[in-house]
Order: structure tokens, then C-alpha cells, then sequence
């Protein structure tokens, strides 16, 4: 039997941080770790994890961040190690976005080694000056690492012949889903979430929503949409994230469209593996309002559990609806077309459950894992 490949495979943010953009790669290595050997260097974002640790086969290298800019932490430490594990590698993955893409990018490629990059989304930030400045130079770095990579991926060609960076690199473009991995719901939940069981008991319908508190996620366009629904059926919107965070002041800053409408709202924090098949047993339709999304893993593990997904009609986070039919499309930052969606799926019932035969074929994983492993070479 041949000796395993050896990745080396620097990302951002690992594995307990919660962000699809980590967790993606967290499942695959968990799914490929019997046919590869992986390295992951990644940031010591807090202070509790340890710099090093080993999970199964795979290693991985927590070094210090030296600064944070926007949501990155940069750190110097990791271009250095990152020499010396090249040199011992067969091949350079790189999760992007990346703040090391450059560095890492040009050293692959002077140590001869077979450079992959996978993107999960454009950098979207609020305007301004300094904001559009960052875009720029992350675009600009972004350019150079995937000109000098073998061969870029990301989840969907839809969103790749849409996306600012990915679009220049067509001819060496792949794509793939990563795999994704959901685990069975507790019988007995937290405090919050067996509330939200009882409210289904009782026939009030659970929209479910997720992801971290940004413009970019558009949830004032969810918050513009509920009190244009006309429904007279009950209903509450569930919400599984942080909502403040250090680089973003969105929360706040449209506490003017949620107030009205806080009666309708419940916010359950930040959700560990553990807690998310909980929070989707515990409601009927999962929501992504958002403006940009490469793929959205949060929409793939509720219809994956069976909750048929709302999604507005943007590239990367249309094609599982379109794909399945397992739910629903609006038209983006649309909060009429939002809103007749919701009371359309309210007043309709259960009209999607036949087509959660597609949704296992889409997310099947060990089909998506071989499509990775081809990727990896």
C-alpha cells in the first residue's frame, strides 16, 4: 500500500472556531484523514487553545496572531513554520480567505510544490474608505496566489463565474461540496430550545436562521420582511449566532427594524456542534437572507436534517434549492418577495418532503469526498 500524501493545509481559523468557512475544512479532514496526512496551520485566536494538537492523524499548529485586521488575525510565526512543513509536504492547500495567501502562495511555488486553493467567498465589507482599501488589497493578494496555484475550487461554478476573485481563474477552476456532517438531536435540549419544541406542539410554526450578525448575512432585509407578512398563523423566528461582533457593529445599527418586532424573535447565542441538530429539530423552514454567500454550510446541514430551505436567489447560495427543490427562492434584499415567500410556505404546508431524496444525493458525502481526494491528487 502506497504512503499517504502529506497536505499542508493553512487556513485562518480551524477547528473549535465556529464559522462554516472552518468547519468545511474540519470535515475534511475528519472524512479524508485515512487517505492523507494533513498539516494544519492555522492562529491562536484564543488564548485557551493550545498551540499544538493532534486530532486522530491530524496535526495542528496554533501560532500567535502578531495583529488583527477587520475579522483576521494575522500571524508571522505561521509563514515561518509554514517553510519548513512545505518542504516536507506533497502538496499546499490553502483555505481561503487567507491574510497569509501571498507568503504561502510564492513559497509553495519555490519549493516545487503542487499549490491548491480553495475559496469560500469574496471579502464583503461595510463601506467606507479603509473597508474598500482592505477589499483591494485582498483582492490584489488573491490574484497573485491563485495565478501562481495548479488549481482552484470552491463549492459551486455559479458562484465562481460570479465571484471578484475566482472569475480571472476560470480555466483552472474546480468545484466541489465539502463534506458535511450533522450529528442526531438529544432528547432532552436546553432550556431555550425545548421552549421552541413546545411552540411546534402547539402549532407555531419555527423559522430557524444562523450565521454571524453582518451586513453581508442581510438579516435587515429578514427584519424589513416580517411585518409585511400577512399570514394570521403563528409563528416565531428562531436565531442561532452571535450577534455582536468586535469587527462589525450591524446589531446595533438596525435595532430600529428589530424592535418592533422583538416579540417575534428569539436569540439562542452561539451554537456548538453538539447544540446545532438540536436548534434544527426544532424548527420548520431554515432562512438565508443573504446578500453574498458562497455556498452557506449552515442551509446544508438544515436540509440535511430535513428542514426544507428559504434562500434568497444569489449565486453560490441558490444552487442547493435549485438542485433539491427542498424548499424555496426570493429575490435578494427583496423583503416584499420575502415575506410573500414565508406566508406562501406557512399557508401551503409541507410541500417539500418528496424532494429530500435530492438533498441526500447532493450532500452525499462520500460522493463529495471523492471529488475532494481527486482535488488533493
Amino acid at each position: 500500500m502506497s504512503a499517504k500524501k502529506k497536505i499542508v493545509l493553512a487556513t485562518d481559523f480551524f477547528y473549535p472556531h465556529w464559522t462554516g468557512i472552518s468547519k468545511a475544512i474540519w470535515n475534511m479532514t475528519r472524512v479524508l484523514a485515512d487517505r492523507f496526512d494533513f498539516t494544519v496551520l492555522t492562529v491562536r485566536y484564543d488564548r485557551s487553545l493550545k498551540p499544538y494538537e493532534e486530532y486522530g492523524s491530524v496535526r495542528v499548529f496554533r501560532d500567535e496572531p502578531l495583529f488583527t485586521l477587520s475579522r483576521a488575525y494575522y500571524s508571522a510565526s505561521l509563514v515561518h513554520r509554514a517553510i519548513s512543513e512545505i518542504a516536507r509536504a506533497d502538496t499546499v492547500f490553502i483555505n481561503c480567505p487567507n491574510t497569509n495567501i501571498l507568503p504561502l502562495a510564492i513559497a509553495a511555488k519555490i519549493s516545487g510544490k503542487r499549490l491548491l486553493c480553495f475559496h469560500q467567498g469574496d471579502l464583503i465589507l461595510p463601506s467606507g474608505l479603509s473597508n474598500a482599501l482592505i477589499q483591494s488589497l485582498y483582492d490584489g493578494m488573491n490574484y497573485i496566489g491563485f495565478s501562481l496555484a495548479d488549481a482552484v475550487a470552491s463549492y459551486t461554478r455559479d458562484y465562481a463565474e460570479h465571484s471578484r476573485v475566482l472569475k480571472p481563474h476560470l480555466h483552472k477552476f474546480q468545484s466541489f461540496l465539502m463534506p458535511v456532517l450533522t450529528g442526531k438531536p438529544h432528547a432532552h435540549a436546553s432550556a431555550a430550545i425545548e421552549a421552541l419544541r413546545e411552540l411546534r406542539k402547539k402549532g407555531v410554526t419555527i423559522f430557524g436562521i444562523a450565521g454571524r450578525f453582518v451586513q453581508e448575512k442581510g438579516f435587515d432585509v429578514l427584519f424589513r420582511a416580517i411585518p409585511r407578512m400577512k399570514t394570521r398563523k403563528s409563528f416565531i423566528f428562531a436565531f442561532a449566532g452571535a450577534i455582536r461582533m468586535s469587527y462589525e457593529n450591524t446589531f446595533d445599527e438596525i435595532r430600529n427594524l428589530s424592535a418592533p418586532i422583538e416579540d417575534k424573535i428569539r436569540y439562542l447565542g452561539l451554537l456548538n456542534d453538539e447544540e446545532l441538530p438540536d436548534f434544527y429539530s426544532s424548527i420548520d423552514y431554515f432562512v438565508l437572507p443573504s446578500r453574498s454567500e458562497c455556498f452557506g454550510l449552515v442551509q446544508a446541514e438544515a436540509a440535511l436534517a430535513g428542514i426544507p430551505v428559504l434562500a434568497a436567489d444569489i449565486p453560490g447560495a441558490r444552487m442547493l434549492v435549485k438542485t433539491t427543490g427542498f424548499g424555496a427562492l426570493f429575490e435578494s434584499e427583496n423583503p416584499d418577495e420575502l415575506a410573500r415567500v414565508l406566508d406562501s410556505v406557512m399557508e401551503s404546508g409541507d410541500r417539500f418532503s418528496e424532494k429530500y431524496s435530492n438533498v441526500l444525493q447532493m450532500l452525499d458525502p462520500t460522493t463529495n469526498a471523492e471529488k475532494i481526494a481527486t482535488f488533493l491528487g
